[in-house]
């Protein structure tokens, strides 16, 4: 039996069904989809006939309201094999790890919210930098997933994975609530979503307060809201929505090891109590669909503003033995940008064919961009400042073509061109920089049988480099020469795949992948330089994913994922010697969640996850050790109230949330030393949360 296929540009029935119509000259004799409102409650919903790939999927409300979340990224760990961690204070972006990658910041996981890409190219920090920090997760609807560089509407960024986030069109009632908890944490929040005129205003508001277990409290303030107007629904309405978003903290940086064990400080101790950070975001969105069945577009504009001040001092004493060797970074930048995708029915004799075309655009402009020696957040040299423009389009069609009831393709093919203008205080590293860069994309997919799906797909990708990199001729603190690094970066990856839900109430994939990257240089934004690692890499991988639903009252998921991550030549080691491991890339990630509807109006959710020891550096002779993280949710709810209590880190384990093999040197030591550095995991904390909805 032929489930209703729906191309990635489409979405399914509201009731999941689909429409039978009649065969004519040109149409198939078998289903084809209607356009509705697409709903998703979890990922035990069925993506049989609408996934092509098994690295595919959606995560929906009942993954996200019961589960207990330390920090507003970690909504990211409904993808599959996704690890959100920390290596600083609250308001700094997230640490990512997925398939092998160590994606620091964000690098290589293209994320976007209500239609807004949130990566920062050519950012102070990081390249890809991607905070989450202004997510509210109780007005989030759902988080479409995927994984590799298969699709053509995923560009920059994208080689490991991409997550579209969407904030819902209504809300049930008028709800306000206070959460308190261990370590100073503070939160209040208001959101609603009243009729106006003809459509729904969705409101929120939220103000937090964290200083976490560190001994120099991170003091993190926060005030965040969302204002979205909706008209209409998702096949023919409108959207426009506005958010602000303002952050200060204080950080506690991974430390070495060496001061921990001689008790220079205690394991939440800090040897820089003045690093730290504040960050804005304001953003303004609109979306336009319309269309039918067999003939839509969408249209999304966007446009804002982004500061970023950050303070951070990772080698103490190594370079200044006076002042130390606190830095600042200082982004400042505006972002305009948009897409378009039609969509319309292009059947081939009786075979049905969707094709979709679409535009995207994007222009960040930065008048400031600049890295700056400080002493306790005093600047007193500049290491570099520039002006910097990135423009790019990108072109991409997509085309699916169901030719029998069990064989559908999808092949594809995305260009982009990238436009990189640096005005930098050193002259010589001023200039312009044009590239382009050809992605074809494919999949097929074979069934169901069964109940049972099998996929193959292959693709391009890539990932742009910094700016200033890009045309980079000096070392901006040595003033020896370098060389640019290229401005768009290849990936190639492929992967087979399987999907069944042969066993009711249980769907499973399994999928073996390898993904190739020509280098994994990067702009070092703590350095102002171009990473020298070149070398070509490559990971071969497995992923085994399980939602299960085998009660109405019963929710659970449970995830493994192994990764074999290698340069493909030698390189020189961190530390001395040579070796092919990329250090922190993680081999073994497993995690297993529950959500338990209980009698009376209560329920549970559960949540472990584990990731194992990774290298450290190229020849594997330093490593991390393992992490292994329980939360657990204790609520109450009825049409009203509801209360719940959050035990994070349950067990109390001091494992790393993230951990480095660099060099530093602190005060007394006569030279750098070679040390493992670790920032570890907050320990086990109480929140208790009160709401009313009216």
């Amino acid at each position: 039996m032929l489930t209703a296929f729906v191309s990635a540009s489409s979405i399914s029935a509201e009731d999941g069904t689909s429409a039978a119509i009649a065969p004519g000259p040109t149409q198939p004799a078998y289903p084809v989809p209607v356009m509705e409102t697409l709903v998703v409650n979890g990922r035990s919903d069925s993506q049989i006939g609408i996934a092509q790939s098994a690295a595919q999927g959606s995560t929906g409300k009942a993954d996200i309201e019961d589960r207990p979340m330390l920090r507003p990224a970690e909504l990211l760990e409904t993808v599959p094999g996704m690890i959100a961690t920390a290596h600083s204070g609250d308001g700094k972006a997230n640490q990512y790890f997925l398939r092998g990658f160590d994606l620091d910041h964000g690098t290589d996981f293209a994320t976007k919210v209500d239609g807004i890409p949130v990566n920062l190219p050519g950012n102070a920090h990081g390249q890809g930098y991607c905070d989450l920090n202004f997510l509210i997760p109780e007005i989030v609807e759902r988080v479409d997933y995927r994984k590799g560089p298969y699709y053509a509407q995923d560009g920059d960024f994208a080689s490991a994975g991409s997550a579209d986030i969407h904030y819902v069109d209504s809300l049930p009632g008028t709800t306000g609530s206070i959460t308190v908890g261990s370590y100073g944490y503070e939160r209040g929040l208001a959101m609603g979503s009243p009729r106006l005129a003809s459509g729904n205003l969705v409101y929120a508001v939220e103000a937090e307060h964290n200083d976490g277990p560190w001994e120099n409290p991170d003091n993190f303030r926060k005030l965040n809201g969302v204002l979205r107007y909706v008209h209409g629904d998702s096949g023919n309405g409108y959207s426009i929505t506005a958010s602000a978003y303002n952050a200060t903290w204080n950080s506690t940086n991974q430390m070495p090891e060496r001061a921990i064990d001689g008790g220079l400080i205690g394991l939440y101790g800090n040897l820089s109590p003045t690093d730290g950070g504040d960050s804005s975001r304001y953003a303004i969105s609109g979306t336009y669909n319309v269309g039918e069945a067999t003939d839509y577009t969408t249209v999304t504009v966007y446009a804002y503003a982004y500061h970023m001040d950050l303070w951070n001092d990772f080698t103490f004493f190594e370079y200044d033995p006076v002042y130390g060797d606190q830095f600042e970074q200082t982004d400042r930048r505006y972002v305009l940008g948009g897409s378009l995708a039609h969509t319309w029915d292009q059947p081939i004799g009786r075979v049905d064919n969707d094709l979709t075309l679409g535009l995207q655009t994007r222009n960040d402009i930065i008048p400031t961009i600049g890295l700056y020696d400080t002493y306790q957040r005093m600047r007193i040299a500049t290491v570099r400042q520039d002006r910097v423009e990135e423009d790019s389009v990108g072109l991409y069609g997509d085309d699916t073509t169901t030719w029998t009831p069990w064989l559908r393709t999808i092949a594809g093919l995305r260009g982009d061109i990238y436009h990189f203008d640096v005005n930098s205080d050193n002259p010589v590293n001023s200039g312009q920089r044009t590239a382009e860069i050809l992605s074809p994309k494919a999949s097929v997919v074979f069934g169901p049988w069964d109940d049972t799906e099998y996929y193959i797909n292959g693709g391009l990708g890539f990932h742009s480099n910094d700016a200033r990199g890009v045309v980079e001729k000096v070392d901006p603190v040595t003033g020896a020469a370098v060389s640019p690094a290229t401005p768009l970066v290849r990936s190639k990856g492929a992967e087979i795949g399987a999907r069944t839900e042969a066993v009711p109430g249980l769907i499973s994939t399994l999928g073996l992948f390898f993904l190739d990257l020509n280098s994994e240089l990067v702009f070092d934004g703590d350095t102002g330089t171009t990473d020298a690692s070149s070398a070509r890499t490559r990971r071969i991988g497995l992923e085994f994913t399980n939602a299960i639903r085998p009660f109405p009252w019963l929710n659970c998921d449970a995830d493994f994922a192994y990764t074999r991550a290698r340069y493909q030549n030698p390189v020189d080691a961190e530390g001395g010697g040579t070796g092919r491991y990329i250090p922190n890339s993680i081999p073994y990630v497993a995690t297993i969640g529950a959500e338990i509807q209980l009698p009376r109006h209560f329920y549970v959710g559960s949540h472990l996850r584990y990731f194992s020891h990774r290298p450290l550096n190229e020849s594997d002779t330093a490593q991390s050790g393992v992490s292994f993280m329980w939360n657990a949710r204790i609520g109450y709810r009825d049409p009203h109230w509801e209360a719940h209590v959050d035990l994070l880190n349950i067990l109390d384990r001091t494992d790393a949330d993230q951990s480095y093999y660099d060099q530093s040197q602190l005060r007394g030591e006569s030279a750098p030393v070679d040390d493992v550095e670790i920032h570890p995991s907050d320990p086990f904390e109480v929140r208790g949360e009160a709401s009313y909805t009216f």
